[in-house]
């Protein structure tokens, strides 16, 4: 029985860019679900745009923090 070869790809600094902008745009515009009262309070006292258990911020928000 032959062996499954394992195949390793390292990503490019661009792949990975990519998929950090796009994480970001995920959370400004689609956001997340946080039902934690006193975390969606934090967040909403740190910029955070919080709609019931609904939590966003601008892409910004997050590169630094």
């Amino acid at each position: 029985m032959a062996s499954p070869e394992l195949r390793l790809q390292i990503l490019s600094e661009a792949q990975v860019a990519r998929i950090e902008d796009t994480a970001y745009r995920l959370l400004e515009e689609v956001g997340i679900l946080l039902q934690h009262p006193e975390a969606r309070e934090r967040l909403h006292g740190m910029g955070c745009q919080v709609e019931g258990s609904a939590c966003s911020s601008p892409a910004t928000w997050w590169i630094r923090r």
